[in-house]
């Protein structure tokens, strides 16, 4: 439907008198069994004279059928008599006993549109209609909200039918704007609010409005809800404007079944819960794409029945969203349904009024904690319920028991998931829910006594009750150790993680199968974390063989095993395989979870990095983006978003794009160290990355004191000896190097390049990119049989199918070592460089570097033009990305010194290269020669550099 404008009327008024009512509810009733074509003869018999009659049955047939605001034929009403003041334009809509017409409001330089409301022709005649018109004018002269559409005039034309000046509203209804924007859960939920509001302000001007519904809401340009039509409004209570009591026991009126609350059909008395009821329908169908009562809607007397009688079923059942919305969004709706909005949603739509929200306020109340993510009231307030709640809540915190409950809260519910319903398993379950939740109170100031309680005491101390308490059930303890053990790993303890682990995998009978293999496979992870690969692929082989035997079917299992088994393949280098199994936890993690979750997104971000260390960035990037828009759907934690945002400011970081990167990695490291310190090893992640960003720009001190900092922290966490120490060993090396302390870089290096030598093999990318820097290294101080050493190395090891662009890269430096030893082939050097822009791309930092140095071959081999424009292709590439007193952009700026077109090369220039690296550097002896072409090998001494 396409947008709606004006005031549109709810219906004819119906006489106050339950007789009245009871003749028009049976009446419609059988009317709507009659065929379409047979109805205004059956109307023609039963209504007789009955003129008012008539029109109530009509308008609700009508609405009934979604036709309730239908455009009005251009020859159903004469225009209506002259208004003073107003000059009508068109008709808009119709009811059962209303007409609307778009009108200008014209009093001397005053113009206004506005939606001019009439009793229709054939209800001008009725008193009771002309009652409940006058009675409606009034009830709106007492409503002033934003979100309401206002009163501006009434009065009697010149025939003597009364008439309302009603705010022009041009929107579309509520639904349809739905269909059209597919808001988020959020932003729906913020929007229904509004509305709420709205209707809290009438209730608080005693008016009940007894037919809400979305063809009533229209939504502006803007995005604001404008309730409209109290036509069918009524007072709480039988006093004021001449309401009397029956009319507050004729509920249905002209209402709109579809939206009617059980006590409306059954005509009894109507209060502020009716109005609950009915934004319980919308909001309904609004987020879950469908009528609480299904196909039964289009069949009124089974639908009065269905709202009476009928249980609706969870919105989060349903698909999420209208058939118009994909698949993605529909299966994101129906996720974030699930909970806390189920359970609003259905204490709307109780049956008996006082069991519904006892008033628009706590409606509203509960959907705002739903999105500050505190405890609604809707729920039931189970232990573990409240535990995750204040846990999803507190997940930012940064001390004492709060920062534990976030990191558990989501293994709480797991294990509250794998306990079966019996009376036995429910006692377990609530066992379980009560050690955490005693494990908590300590940091509890209260309880602590003002002690400050750090969340290393509270693992602990919880870690120590268990082994104690011997009353506890074994899988129960099993369940608590393998929790706590897994809240060790997320904040960095990893030892004290692999001790707990082991615990509770020996803690598991053998019978529990299921258990036992998850409880293996989450300690083959944190092996693998810590780089035991030998010792992580024994249990994940054992976790994997109990999966297959004892719980084959279970899905979410091959999903663990399978992701770790990509982790594994990963972490070791093997690229190639740990694809299959990553992308087949990516599918099972969707059958299991949906999206958007945090466990497709944590699958997606381990097959991202695959592909970014294979050195394909272009196929990494909407990997990792898809991850990072589920967890901001899902409202995950700050933590899991930050490690996605470092690892695309990587992704820019590899594609030149410096300033993003810089943002990206800047962004990240404050988050993580909001959330886990400054001393946790992810943190040091996030270090190193900027680190290495702000030294391509020129920031070396700034780089310098970040991979320090790093370096110490792996230290800490890993020892000597770990790989995640060596790799911020090496970047240190870097920083080092590019200080020209070349003797420090050297040492850093080789220690870097035996552990992960002895840890992750001699093909694993971090081996190779040790190996890469030191050859840079090895060329810079002239020590070119270390460098061809360590360059046919890298060759040899990383040769492949699709080799690394490491491997590319060596492959140019091969060809530059053959030049300097008088063995210059330009061919060999351009397809090499070819090869290495088809495994990256042409704008890639290495295929810049590699141009330099092909037209440091050419320029060996005396071919200056082509030489030239090489340069300048290098210089194109490498000036976006780094700093203007890089030794490469100055070195490409003297290279261009006999070039056509040469960027400025000054003595300020030769300086700043002094002063950064010494009057002995290899880069400032050519630049005192000047640079003949036989003087090209100390050129590309100087130039290669590592990474």
């Amino acid at each position: 439907m396409g947008p709606r404008t004006g005031l549109v009327e709810a219906g004819a008024a119906m006489s106050g008198e339950s007789e009245r009512y009871r003749r028009a509810k049976q009446l419609f009733l059988s009317a709507a069994q009659q065929p379409t074509t047979s109805r205004a003869a059956f109307l023609d018999r039963a209504c007789a004279d009955d003129h008012a009659l008539r029109g109530e049955v009509e308008a609700l047939l009508a609405a009934s059928l979604g036709e309730h605001t239908a455009d009005l034929p251009a020859s159903a009403e004469l225009p209506p008599a002259e208004i003073p003041g107003y000059r009508v334009v068109s008709p808009i809509a119709r009811g059962g006993m209303g007409v609307v017409y778009l009108a200008e409001r014209n009093e001397g330089e005053f113009q206004q549109r506005v939606a001019l409301k009439l009793l229709s022709l054939h209800a001008r005649h009725d008193p009771e209609a002309e009652r409940r018109f006058r009675v409606e004018r009034q009830i709106l002269a007492t409503l002033d909200h934003p979100n309401i559409s206002r009163l501006l005039d009434g009065g009697t034309t010149s025939d003597g039918t009364p008439y309302l000046v009603m705010e022009y509203v041009e929107g579309e209804r509520i639904d349809s704007w739905c269909r059209t924007r597919q808001p988020t859960i959020r932003q729906l939920v913020t929007l229904a609010i509004k509305v709420c509001r709205a209707v809290q302000s009438a209730h608080q001007r005693l008016v009940v409005h007894r037919d809400l519904k979305p063809t009533n809401i229209l939504v502006d340009a803007h995005g604001e809800p404008k309730l409209l039509d109290f036509g069918i409004a009524k007072l709480v209570g039988d006093a004021d404007i001449g309401v009397t009591k029956a009319d507050t026991q004729t509920g249905l009126h002209l209402l709109t079944p579809r939206y009617a609350a059980p006590e409306q059909i059954r005509g009894e008395l109507i209060t502020t819960a009716t109005d609950v009821y009915a934004l319980g329908v919308i909001l309904y169908e609004l987020l879950s794409g469908r009528s609480p009562y299904g196909d039964v809607v289009s069949r009124p007397h089974r639908l009065a029945q269905a709202i009476c009688d009928s249980q609706p079923s969870l919105p989060s059942t349903h698909s999420g969203g209208s058939a118009d919305q994909d698949q993605a969004n529909r299966q994101r709706i129906a996720r974030g349904l699930k909970g806390d909005l189920d359970a609003i949603v259905m204490k709307c739509l109780r049956k008996r009024p006082n069991e519904r929200y006892s008033s628009m306020e706590a409606l509203v109340s509960d959907l705002e904690a739903f999105l500050d993510g505190l405890p609604v009231s809707a729920r039931r307030g189970s232990q573990f319920y409240r535990l995750r709640v204040f846990a999803r809540r507190h997940w930012a915190a940064l001390s004492t028991a709060t920062a534990v409950v976030a990191l558990t809260a989501g293994f709480i519910v797991s294990m509250q998931a794998q306990l079966k319903e019996t009376a036995v398993e429910r006692d377990k379950a609530s066992r379980a829910a009560e050690f955490m939740t005693e494990m908590f109170r300590i940091a509890d100031p209260s309880e602590s006594r003002g002690n400050s309680i750090t969340v290393r005491e509270v693992l602990d101390r919880g870690a120590d009750s268990l082994r104690r308490d011997a009353q506890l059930p074994a899988e129960v303890r099993a369940h608590m150790m393998q929790t706590i053990g897994q809240v060790y790993r997320q904040l960095g303890l990893l030892e004290d993680s692999e001790k707990l682990l082991d615990e509770a995998v020996a803690g598991f009978p053998d019978q529990l199968a299921a258990d036992k293999s998850q409880a293996e496979a989450v300690l083959a992870g944190l092996l693998i974390e810590r780089g035991n690969f030998e010792r992580g692929t024994e249990v994940l082989t054992r976790a994997a063989g109990r999966q297959r035997e004892g719980a084959p079917n279970a899905v979410d299992a091959r999903a663990r095993i399978a992701y770790f088994e990509g982790e594994l393949a990963l972490r070791q280098g093997r690229l190639d395989e740990a694809i299959a199994p990553l992308e087949e936890a990516v599918r099972l993690r969707r059958q299991v979870f949906g999206e958007p979750s945090r466990e497709v997104a944590e699958a997606l971000v381990a097959l991202g990095s695959v592909w970014r260390d294979k050195g394909q960035p272009d196929k990494a990037k909407p990997i990792y983006q898809s991850a990072l828009e589920q967890l901001q759907q899902n409202r995950a934690d700050l933590w899991s978003q930050a490690k996605v945002l470092n690892n695309l400011a990587v992704i820019a970081s590899d594609r030149g794009e410096m300033e993003k990167a810089e943002r990206g990695f800047q962004e990240a490291l404050e988050i993580m160290r909001q959330m886990l310190g400054d001393e946790h090893v992810i943190v040091s992640a996030a270090m190193g990355n900027l680190a290495s960003v702000k030294g391509r720009r020129g920031d070396w001190q700034a780089a310098m004191q970040l991979q320090q900092q790093a370096l110490d922290i792996r230290r800490k966490v890993f020892g000597e000896q770990h790989p995640a120490t060596a790799t911020a060993l090496g970047n240190l090396a870097y920083n080092q190097f590019a200080l020209a302390d070349y003797a420090a870089a050297e040492t850093a290096l080789l220690a870097a390049l035996q552990t992960h030598r002895q840890a992750a093999g001699p093909s694993h990318p971090h081996t190779l990119n040790d190996l890469r820097n030191l050859v840079a290294l090895y060329f810079t101080t002239h020590r070119f049989d270390a460098a061809q050493h360590f360059n046919d190395e890298l060759l040899r090891e990383g040769a492949a199918d699709k080799p690394h662009p490491f491997v590319l890269q060596a492959g140019m430096r091969a060809a530059l070592l053959r030049c300097l030893q008088g063995q210059c082939d330009a061919a060999a050097a351009e397809q090499a460089l070819e090869s290495l822009i088809a495994a990256t791309h042409a704008k890639h930092p290495d295929a810049g570097e590699a141009l330099f140095h092909l037209a440091l071959i050419e320029r060996h081999l005396g071919r200056h033009q082509s030489a030239c424009q090489h340069a300048q292709a290098a210089d194109a590439i490498l000036a976006p990305l780094l700093d203007p007193q890089h030794w490469d952009r100055l070195a490409l700026a003297w290279f261009q010194q006999n070039c056509s077109a040469p960027p400025a090369f000054t003595t300020e220039h030769k300086v700043a290269l002094q002063q950064r690296y010494g009057a002995s550097h290899p880069l400032l002896q050519v630049l005192e020669i000047g640079g003949e072409s036989h003087q090209a090998k100390p050129a590309a001494v100087a130039l290669d550099r590592p990474d």
